[in-house]
């Protein structure tokens, strides 16, 4: 039999028999579900999902074909085997038409019968596997295979770096959930994937899931996946996340933005490896790992009563903080030179020593994903087989290479680099004199209530936002991590007014 466990459903009226099948096949390996009657048995298959059913043709109630008739109608629909006494070729052929994988005719051997069991599973089996890459193709998702750069993906010469490296070591090999903290473009998910590339999933799925910018309305279908005629749009069938997880790792990212409802969900989910799809009425098992990430203060968010703080100390079995770029200067080089090989590959191109010192010196508020930005474009525009400071953006370029550097830990103040926050260039970084009495303080704060205006105005959809703002959906998401602004969050602070 099969290192993973045959869930089996006997339908089977003689009661002797009945119990030798069920004692042979659980001998076997299997998981097996007897029902003594046919009702039952489709009251059973209702409930559970089954890989093979072994029914015997003539049972009190539903009959074997009628029992078989409901089975088909499920999706995925277990493999049937046929057994019965009264065997006639119309009853064999009838089986057979409707999906029977097999008919036996009674008395048959156990050896044949648990033989049969077996490649009906497998049939099965590689029925589910393919509807669930078909899923995974429809969702993107890979093995989550870390880049072979570094360790684990991961470029660094920074001791923080190296004991998160050797955290990742010590966790990769058990199944105990991950919390991974830390600013916005730290590395969060590369961490993740090389948590999962390290351990014995490897070969299983990498799935991720963005909680910040995935609808509030659409986050429990996506984790546990809906049966058809759910809700108006649930056309067919969906599996969830959870299920495409199976065997490997699901991470997901801003935990803190997830619904009252649906963590409540999810930590019964984590607790019993367990759910039901929505409209569904039959139990999905799974086995996954979780890792789950977050830049906001999960601590406030608790005292606050937006975060659930069972599922906080459920998710919090390992700690992993992620610093940030400006606390670990020896690794912005590295980084830098990987990225322009990345984005210039067939060019002979070099960063100068005066952009050295500008890099270096510049507080990277975005991070690691800030400075694969800035390379990116320096690359664009470059003109020669040197990348000068004007060849980056105008808020690193315009400033003085050694400027000094704030406190470890702190934020670096990107408006008075006279950064582009999207609204449009803040008047420093266009050569225009700031007016006196105007403090960044101030500048931040306009900024954040046009934010929580145009939010307001289209009842908080990031995309239209975005749209009225006249910046990308990606500038917006940084923008609300950084202000740390969440519609539950305004709604909570509105309440205490």
């Amino acid at each position: 039999m099969s290192h993973t466990p045959i869930k089996l459903l006997i339908a089977e009226d003689e009661l002797n028999l009945s119990y030798v099948l069920q004692k042979e096949l659980i001998r076997q390996g299997c998981v097996v579900t007897v029902a003594h009657n046919g009702d039952d048995a489709i009251r059973f298959a209702r409930q559970e999902e089954f890989h093979v059913a072994l029914l015997d043709l003539m049972m009190p109630g539903a009959n074997g074909i009628q029992v078989l008739r409901a089975l088909s109608e499920q999706e995925p629909a277990p493999e049937v085997i046929i057994m019965t006494g009264h065997a006639t070729v119309n009853t064999a052929l009838e089986a057979m038409k409707l999906g029977a994988y097999d008919y036996l005719t009674k008395p048959c051997s156990l050896a044949e019968l648990t033989e049969v069991v077996r490649k009906a599973n497998e049939k099965n089996r590689l029925k589910r596997d393919n509807l669930v890459l078909q899923s995974l193709v429809r969702h993107s998702v890979g093995n989550g295979a870390a880049t072979r750069t570094g360790h684990h993906g991961i470029i660094t010469h920074s001791e923080k770096l190296y004991t998160v490296l050797s955290q990742i070591e010590l966790i990769a090999p058990n199944h105990a959930p991950v919390f991974i903290s830390g600013e916005a473009g730290t590395g969060k998910e590369l961490v993740a994937q090389a948590i999962h590339h390290a351990s014995p999933r490897r070969t299983k799925p990498f799935v991720t899931l963005n909680c910040a910018t995935t609808p509030e309305s659409l986050i429990e279908a996506e984790l546990f996946g809906h049966e058809a005629g759910a809700f108006a749009a649930a056309r067919t069938r969906q599996l969830g996340l959870f299920e495409l997880a199976n065997h490997g790792t699901l991470f997901l990212e801003e935990i803190g933005c997830l619904s009252p409802v649906a963590q409540s969900r999810l930590q019964r989910t984590l607790e019993t490896m367990s759910f039901y799809r929505i409209g569904g009425t039959r139990k999905i098992e799974v086995d996954v790992r979780i890792i789950v990430s977050s830049s906001q203060n999960l601590h406030l968010a608790m005292q606050q009563d937006l975060f659930r703080s069972e599922l906080f100390h459920r998710l919090n079995s390992v700690r992993i903080a992620m610093p940030p770029l400006r606390e670990r200067v020896e690794d912005i080089m590295p980084i830098a030179e990987h990225f322009l090989k990345t984005f210039a590959p067939n060019r002979l191109i070099m960063i100068s020593p005066e952009t050295r010192r500008v890099l270096t010196s510049y507080q990277w508020p975005g991070n690691v994903q800030e400075l694969r930005n800035v390379i990116e474009r320096a690359v664009i525009v470059s003109q020669g087989n040197l990348i000068q400071p004007n060849d980056l953006l105008v808020e690193l370029a315009s400033r003085d290479a050694y400027a000094p550097r704030t406190e470890a830990g702190s934020s670096y103040d990107s408006v008075a680099l006279g950064m582009d926050h999207g609204l449009g260039m803040v008047p420093e970084a266009i050569g225009v004199a700031k007016p006196e009495g105007v403090s960044v303080v101030r500048l931040d704060e306009t900024e954040r209530r046009e934010i929580l205006t145009a939010l307001e105005r289209t009842n908080w959809h990031q995309g239209k936002t975005a749209e009225l703002l006249g910046i990308s959906p990606s500038t917006l998401y940084r923008r609300l991590r950084e202000y740390n602004i969440t519609k539950r969050m305004m709604r909570a602070q509105r309440a205490t007014r």
